[in-house]
Parts: structure tokens; sequence; C-alpha cells
């Protein structure tokens, strides 16, 4: 199985002023060095920068202290007026609070009982058996509320030149382009576009990076766009999908944002 990887270290350096590193959480760390991995679950016992699931800068409220297999984590939330709480975010986007306080937390892991399933997935180091664990009470669901307010007003807004009516010709247009290769509601088409005072140039993921072969056909649209920015796109992602909806840039939606 392997051991832990544990860098107790790196979370330290992360906590904010007046806040202490948890005695469990270092004793945590001891038991994880000499612990089979499986056996206490399946995580790293690490910090990780948490911008890449929130979308934001929230490296000053939120400070990730378990790492887990699919790029999610478990970390604390000082954007409260008690005690940080320790939230989840998870890869593909679940966002919850685990529970109130780390002591709290601290009760959860021992009884295997976090709600999270990486966390609480326990095997025996001899048979690889599954260990059961028992169900805990869930915080109140106004502290999910909470935690996903705030990370939403953390999110960049998006342009007034592309947003709802303003950009639906260009969305429209765009879609209209790539329509025939999107025959499914759920497929999606991702184009790179380099549209500059000297260079127009717009590529797909067709086994690997490859000229669209209707760049031309875009050229409209795209000049609309980077109007609306008022700068140039210089490797600007673009994301159509099969509903219709397009997004910009990750997290600009361009147009309307269309029913799944």
């Amino acid at each position: 199985m392997g051991k832990y990887q544990v860098d107790l270290a790196s979370i330290k350096r992360r906590l904010p002023a007046g806040f202490a590193m948890p005695a469990g959480l270092r004793e945590l760390g001891a038991r994880c060095q000499r612990a089979q991995r499986g056996t206490l679950g399946w995580f790293a016992l690490k910090y990780a920068n948490p911008n890449s699931l929130v979308g934001g800068d929230a490296r000053a409220e939120l400070v990730p202290f378990m790492i887990l297999p699919d790029g999610g984590w478990v970390g604390f939330w000082f954007k409260t007026r008690s005690a940080p709480r320790v939230v989840w975010l998870g890869s593909e986007g679940e966002t919850d609070v685990v529970a109130r306080s780390w002591p709290e937390f601290a009760r959860q892991f021992a009884r295997g009982s976090t709600g999270v399933e990486d966390i609480d997935d326990r095997r025996s180091p001899d048979d690889e058996k599954e260990v059961v664990s028992r169900r805990a009470p869930k915080p109140p669901a106004s502290l999910g509320r909470e935690l996903r307010a705030w990370i939403k007003s953390l999110q960049p807004k998006p342009p007034k030149g592309v947003a709802g009516e303003r950009g639906e010709p260009i969305r429209k247009a765009i879609l209209k382009v790539l329509k025939k290769w999107l025959k499914r509601r759920h497929d999606s088409e991702t184009l790179v576009v380099d549209y500059t005072s000297r260079t127009y140039r717009v590529s797909w993921y067709a086994g690997g990076l490859k000229p669209f072969p209707r760049a031309n056909a875009l050229r409209e649209p795209l000049a609309a766009l980077k109007d609306a920015f008022g700068r140039s796109l210089a490797k600007s992602e673009i994301v159509v999908w099969g509903n219709g909806t397009v997004i910009f840039e990750d997290n600009t939606i361009v147009g309307k944002e269309q029913p799944i």
C-alpha cells in the first residue's frame, strides 16, 4: 500500500496569524507516518492551493490540509465568526461544510463518519476489506449554503459586453459554426484562439491541438468578443457545449446560459 504523504510544515506556513495548528492534527500526522496508506483513509496530509477549485483567490480564508486522490481536499475555512469550519471541496464541484470546528471533525474522523468517501473508506492491511463506518449528524444545511455563497462571491464578474442579451449575437454566431460537431447536449468542443493585431489563429483539440477547419467563419464573432473585452485574445479558450452554452476563459458565459 505504501506510506502516507505527510507535510505538516506546508500547512502551518499557510495558517493565519492567531490560529495555531491543532494538537490533534499534529497527532494525526504522527499516526499517518506510522500507518500503511488506506488504513486511515485515502488522502495526503499537506497543503494545496485552493484557488484551482474555487475560481477566485481564496488563499487568505481557505487552508486545505487533507488532499484527496481525485484532487479535491478538506481544509479550514476562516471566513467565520467563530472557530474555523472544516470544509470539503470535491474535484467535480462538490462543496460542503463537514464540521463546525476541528474538534467536531476529529471526532467524526475517529468514527470514520466525516461524510467524505475517501476519508471514511478504510482498509485492513491484511485482507483489504473495507471497514464499515458509522454515520454522524451533518452540520446544518445553512452552513453549506453560506460557504457556497461566499465562494460564488469570489468569482470574477463577467464583462457587461458579453453577458446576457448583449452577448447573444456572439453566442449564436459561434454556436452556428460549431453546431455540426455538437450532436448531443452534453457534447463540447474547446477552441484556442489567438487574435491580435498581427495574428488570427483558431485551433481545437482533434487528436492534439490542430487548426480549426472553419476558422474564417469565426472571425466576425471573435472580433466582436475582442471588442467587448477591449483587448486581444491571446491563447484564449472558448468552450462550446451542445446545449448552446458558450464559456470564455473558464468563467465568463457569453450571452445567455442554456438549460442543461
